[in-house]
């Protein structure tokens, strides 16, 4: 399994399995993509019991935290820009827009996909989960959201490197860009993506973080929240 340590300037390393640049499916840019791309399906992550079981402080219309971005946290409230739900204007999401304790807004679980254009593992997951949240998880009142943070050079996502990945995987669901690195952890050294938070809306905690790929068909702890939140 061929694999690329990026460092950045914050002292982060990013981690992808055969992650040389490879440009997406349907002929973008005339080059096709890689079908040997490596895949990691040994899905190591982390995980907490019950996130609803904690007692929420609202202060200004979101959890007071603490946020971080590993299990058991509230997610932050992070604002991006992007487009939502497959609309076609450009504008900004925030992690607010989710945030639905009593469930008025009728949202069961969120899943935030942190990935690259870079990134041959995150193209496996592009392939699958946009079909599975078409036929599955949408009706379900999940709500799924795809940061992109870098293109093929490594550089900093732009709108037009979410317009290629939209595109190329017909996604149904949000999708934006974070070339500020927003929604990946801090302080841990060396970052695997794809990087999966499956978050429980009624305290924006986060009930799972699934670093690296996610193997087809279901999101085994997203199922967990949604059951849990369908009463």
């Amino acid at each position: 399994m061929a694999m690329r340590r990026l460092v950045l300037s914050i002292g982060l390393a990013i981690v992808g399995c055969s992650d040389r640049p490879s440009a997406l499916p349907g002929g973008i840019d005339g080059i096709k993509n890689d079908p040997d791309a490596a895949v990691d399906t040994a899905r190591p992550d982390t995980a907490v019991a019950d996130t609803g079981a904690a007692e929420t402080t609202v202060v200004d219309g979101y959890p007071a935290g603490p946020y971080d971005k590993v299990a058991g946290a509230v997610f932050p409230p992070v604002s991006l820009s992007g487009y939502r739900d497959g609309d076609a204007a450009w504008t900004t999401l925030s992690m607010r827009e989710y945030f639905d304790p009593d469930g008025s807004k009728g949202i069961r679980g969120v899943v935030v996909v942190v990935a690259a254009q870079w990134c041959g593992v995150c193209q496996n997951e592009a392939k699958w989960v946009p079909a599975a949240y078409t036929a599955n998880y949408r009706a379900k009142g999940a709500k799924f959201i795809t940061p992109l943070l870098q293109d093929l050079a490594h550089k900093p996502a732009t709108r037009a490197v979410a317009d290629q990945w939209r595109e190329a995987y017909a996604i149904p669901f949000a999708i934006a860009i974070d070339p500020e690195l927003t929604t990946l952890p801090v302080g841990i050294g060396a970052v695997s993506l794809p990087y999966m938070f499956v978050i429980d809306p009624r305290t924006m905690r986060i009930e799972k973080v699934y670093s690296s790929y996610v193997a087809p068909p279901t999101i085994p702890a997203l199922d967990a929240v949604l059951a849990r939140n369908a009463g």
